[in-house]
């Protein structure tokens, strides 16, 4: 038996690879992800409170009522809810059953592999939006990601959001995962790592989608008036 344990999994993965590879059943997964959800949300509110993300509404202080401007924030942060709650469930859940579909290997062996994987990146939000703080920079203008170097030659927002979600840390996860994915399966290198590869895409895909949901849009275009 194999019990989900995202913290002890960080600070032992050698131990924890060896249960998981002999483990025939896999326990604790709801309990692990109501922690899992927790932590984003208290990373996400925490993020917000600072302003992280607060670009799409903060220019309704002037050109909108104060109604309008509180009904703003009120959207904002029942996206932030939604968002906290989404985010691990496709990460987790999603992305276990994309490698047990592709990969061939049992699905909850995957979802405890993407608990550890998640955790990882929470870690990387956490740097992130210190470094926001502290240099009072944007979403798009990460330092550890393209997005950067995006914003030199594209000019179109989803694009700049979609190369700024590529982190060097994500691409460091992503060598984590394909380790840790090819010692599960029979299947060749090349197939763990398209299929790694394909996740952190579709990944990449949706968080610039949701960077890219302005709520000044919806308010001007009638639905939030």
């Amino acid at each position: 038996m194999y019990r989900i344990k995202p913290f002890r999994n960080l600070f032992h993965p050698s131990i924890t690879l060896f249960q998981l590879q002999k483990a025939e059943v896999v326990t604790h997964m709801w309990r692990s992800y109501a922690l899992t959800w927790f932590l984003t949300f208290l990373l996400f509110l925490t993020s917000s409170y600072f302003g992280i993300g607060t670009e799409s509404i903060s220019g309704l202080v002037v050109s909108q009522s104060s109604e309008t401007f509180e009904t703003s924030k009120l959207f904002f942060l029942i996206g932030r809810i939604v968002l906290s709650i989404l985010y691990p469930a496709l990460f987790i859940f999603l992305g276990a059953w994309l490698f047990s579909f592709i990969l061939h290997f049992p699905y909850k062996k995957a979802v405890a592999i993407q608990f550890s994987v998640f955790m990882l990146t929470l870690v990387e939000k956490g740097i992130t939006y210190l470094t926001y703080v502290l240099f009072d920079l944007n979403q798009v203008s990460n330092p550890f990601s393209f997005g950067v170097i995006s914003q030199l030659y594209i000019e179109i927002p989803y694009w700049n959001h979609f190369f700024a979600s590529i982190t060097i840390f994500q691409l460091f996860l992503l060598g984590i995962l394909y380790y840790v994915l090819s010692q599960f399966t029979t299947k060749s290198k090349r197939v763990v790592f398209i299929s790694v590869l394909l996740f952190f895409v579709l990944l990449w895909v949706f968080t610039a989608l949701m960077a890219t949901i302005e709520i000044s849009g919806l308010i001007e275009g009638g639905i939030l008036s």
